[in-house]
């Protein structure tokens, strides 16, 4: 059977937050990357998540409470044994910068909760607020046509049959007709949702896991990285010691991707 031969930098198997993330990181960096998706949707279920994330010492850390070694005796007392330090090393220096990079360089924005403590928040390192972080709502109305290609949330994250609300659109929901600013909160949302409507079959207006997957989406689309639905991987390819590339099945044809820098 013939096949089509792509050459790229590399190849993201997979359209969640991590998947996408990483496509993202290599694009803003200069490589040539393209995502596979075996479904007809992007997100998978980063989509249908409360899409928190688990940065500590970001710019988003309260007053510069957060630092290296309060992370990392934090995560010594919750994971104990488990833990690889020099991994969570990795991690806990990088994180940092990644939030940088994105938020400077990409449309992918987020914000920390003004009150979160960390799951453990008894033992020693841990924080109330900063590290745990979640998206910035993001109007998909950006994405035009490719609004579509997003995955829907879970029912229970809509009211009204596609009008997505995040715990402090309920906390004004629940108190409109005691606070004014609430009222005028509730009605904002449901002014644009009935626009959306008249548009779309559900609301732009996205939160939680469905705003990141839809900003990294966006992000990607800014970036000129294909995104390839539908698509499944029949195969990994190796080469020497590493995996270089991958057979794929795209449309009803065959494709051999080769990568320089690998797949993930």
């Amino acid at each position: 059977m013939d096949m089509d031969s792509v050459e790229i930098d590399l190849l993201v198997i997979g359209s969640g937050v991590g998947g996408m993330a990483a496509a993202l990181a290599g694009a803003v960096l200069g490589m040539n990357v393209i995502v596979v998706e075996k479904t007809d949707k992007i997100g998978g279920t980063s989509a249908r998540s409360a899409g928190s994330v688990w940065l500590p010492n970001t710019r988003h850390s309260s007053d510069g409470e957060d630092n290296f070694e309060l992370a990392l005796t934090y995560l010594r007392n919750a994971i104990e044994s488990l833990l690889d330090e020099e991994k969570i090393a990795v991690f806990l220096h990088a994180a940092p910068k990644m939030v940088d990079l994105f938020e400077d360089k990409t449309s992918v924005k987020l914000r920390a909760y003004p009150y979160h403590p960390d799951y453990l928040a008894t033992l020693k390192g841990a924080t109330l607020s900063g590290r745990v972080l979640e998206p910035v709502p993001f109007d998909a109305s950006f994405l035009g046509h490719e609004f579509h290609n997003l995955r829907s949330p879970l029912p229970e994250f809509m009211l009204l049959g596609g009008m997505m609300v995040d715990r402090t659109d309920i906390g004004h929901l629940m108190s409109a007709w005691r606070n004014p600013s609430s009222l005028w909160h509730t009605l904002r949302l449901l002014y644009r949702y009935g626009r959306d409507r008249l548009r779309h079959t559900r609301g732009t207006r996205l939160v939680m896991g469905n705003a990141l997957v839809g900003r990294l989406y966006y992000s990607l689309l800014q970036n000129r990285v294909p995104v390839w639905l539908s698509t499944e991987t029949h195969s990994l390819t190796q080469s020497s010691d590493r995996i270089s590339g991958a057979i794929l099945n795209c449309s009803g044809k065959r494709i051999e991707v080769r990568t320089k820098v690998g797949v993930i």
